[in-house]
């Protein structure tokens, strides 16, 4: 059991690792479509990625604060390929001249501008955590020389509307909850993608409750109370695994082979084999309240944190499992 609890803690601080130094902390802005409502990015040499909307004859505001020398990074992508290429206006008081803004962005009084168009690509990137496959338009990456508040528009070209990605900063970095929450910003994201609700919730619908029928008839005995829990734990990380496993295949057929395809795996193993052990121990006749099963229960909860499985609730009720008082059988 020691070896195993070694072994476990080792994954989740590779994983842990993992995701904090290669993926983008998500957001998803609202209501930043003038200069006065422009969202303001915290601490914006952090990388943060924002699924944002155009609007037609519109564009999304972004304010960065900068110190003179720091690295300022900003990308555009979107989920589609075609004509639909969003470009960006960088404005700030130390740059000169508003040559070629568009009709559609307002640059503010004493604000220089500067025009990036977006360009199309015909080839997709594979993302491995979300996961998904993205179309770069606009990549900037340069110092600043002088410190204050850059003003970053991004429009659509000849006025079409469309989802757009907006990353800014380069030091990856997750809170504990930004971490915690990613499964649940991953749903978002293949709605923001433009997906229909049937087929971001549909395979793990599926799965709960065929699975809660199965769990029904097949739970019994002493300890029904707990089987319930790790039950119901084990059915969402393997909805979840399936879930991610259709989007990895999704992205791929925009993307084609993609080495960031082998972590993406990682995330879908470990939970679906997470889960197919709480279902065995949920259904099984021997379930006692050893020290050896609380601490299984309880290290399948922290490896499920860590590999986003389970959709944040199953890891949650499996550490539940660990810590409830359990009745002996008279």
């Amino acid at each position: 059991m020691n070896r195993t609890v070694v072994f476990v803690l080792a994954l989740a601080g590779l994983l842990l690792l993992a995701g904090t130094a290669l993926a983008h902390v998500p957001e998803f802005p609202r209501d930043n479509d003038s200069p006065e409502t422009a969202l303001d990015v915290p601490t914006p040499t952090k990388s943060w990625v924002f699924y944002d909307e155009v609007a037609a004859q519109g564009a999304a505001y972004y304010s960065v604060e900068m110190e003179p020398g720091d690295r300022l990074v900003l990308r555009l992508f979107t989920p589609h390929s075609g004509e639909f290429a969003p470009g960006l206006v960088l404005m700030s008081p130390t740059i000169e001249g508003r040559d070629g803004v568009p009709d559609d962005v307002t640059v503010p009084e004493g604000y220089g501008a500067r025009v990036l168009e977006g360009e199309g690509s015909a080839d997709a990137e594979y993302e491995p955590f979300t996961p998904a496959a993205f179309y770069s338009t606009v990549a900037v990456d340069r110092r600043v020389g002088e410190g204050g508040t850059y003003l970053v528009a991004v429009y659509g070209p000849d006025r079409h509307a469309g989802p757009v990605g907006v990353v800014v900063g380069h030091e990856e970095s997750f809170s504990v909850e930004e971490y915690l929450t990613v499964p649940i910003d991953r749903l978002r994201i293949h709605l923001w993608e433009g997906q229909s609700p049937l087929a971001v919730f549909g395979p793990g619908a599926v799965v709960l409750l065929g699975g809660l029928v199965v769990l029904v008839r097949r739970l019994s005995g002493p300890r029904l109370a707990v089987r319930a829990i790790v039950g119901i734990a084990a059915l969402l990380f393997l909805a979840g695994a399936l879930g991610v496993a259709l989007q990895t295949a999704i992205a791929l057929t925009k993307s084609g082979p993609a080495p960031g395809a082998a972590l993406t795996v990682v995330f879908v193993l470990v939970p679906a084999g997470i889960g197919a052990w709480l279902l065995r121990r949920a259904t099984d006749g021997d379930l006692a309240p050893t020290v050896r099963t609380r601490t299984a229960f309880l290290a399948a909860g922290v490896l499920g944190f860590l590999t986003w499985g389970g959709v944040v609730l199953g890891p949650a009720l499996a550490m539940i499992a660990a810590t409830l008082p359990w009745n002996r059988p008279p």
